[in-house]
């Protein structure tokens, strides 16, 4: 099972019907065949050098087995070597082939959970991209916690409550926008808070650890918003 490079489900597979076939000329079967079986004596494996970084949880098989199918699904849209492969669509070759080659790894996960239970794919555009994990759309929810990273900004927390309100879980959004330098409290900070002091720490470190942490162009604002109780 581990050399299975992908498995597209069949669910997701429209049924044909009559809008998929044309009345106009097409190309003949064996032509079409034929053209195919010469692009598999091309390789598209170079598009990823230098471009994409594929996480530390692929072992070897995964990453040739993404490789390969990425290469496939690069050559059946830029069949010509020389035309040049624009981010966007090598971006969706990448996330296609590891939730494809996840798909195995989820099965295999079922047999030896101790040997296949790493399956957090990742990827990277460039070397100072940000690293997105991937997964399939059949396991993921975002009504639960799940064994994936979330994405970056986003973290799970839990809510103590109040009197007449349960505890709940809070799934809390951070995004950065353009500032000018202002400080901007939406709301009081909680007595806690500031009791504790790491809010006001946090604050302090930000100004320093801003270059070498979110970038030069990261916003100028820090925006501090308690999370409600749900």
């Amino acid at each position: 099972m581990d050399r299975i490079h992908a498995y597209f489900p069949g669910w997701d597979a429209p049924k044909l019907n009559k809008t998929h076939f044309t009345d106009h000329f097409g190309l003949v079967g064996d032509f079409l065949s034929e053209c195919w079986s010469q692009l598999r004596k091309q390789g598209r494996s170079s598009e990823l050098m230098g471009r994409v970084q594929l996480g530390s949880a692929l072992s070897g098989r995964d990453t040739k087995a993404v490789q390969k199918t990425v290469s496939g699904l690069l050559k059946l849209l830029y069949p010509d070597p020389e035309m040049e492969v624009p981010d966007e669509d090598l971006e969706w070759a990448v996330e296609l082939a590891l939730e494809s080659r996840r798909r195995v790894k989820e099965q295999q996960k079922r047999i030896g959970s101790a040997e296949f239970r790493n399956t957090n794919f990742s990827y990277r555009m460039g070397p100072d991209g940000i690293g997105t994990f991937v997964a399939t759309p059949e396991i993921e929810s975002e009504d639960r916690i799940g064994s994936d990273p979330l994405p970056p900004g986003q973290v799970w927390t839990a809510s103590r409550g109040t009197d007449g309100e349960h505890a709940g879980l809070c799934r809390i959004e951070v995004k950065s926008g353009p500032g000018s330098g202002v400080k901007v409290l939406n709301q009081p900070t909680p007595a806690v808070l500031q009791r504790d002091g790491p809010l006001r720490r946090a604050e302090s470190i930000f100004p320093v650890r801003r270059a070498c942490g979110a970038g030069p162009g990261a916003s100028r604002t820090l925006f501090l918003r308690p999370a409600p109780d749900i």
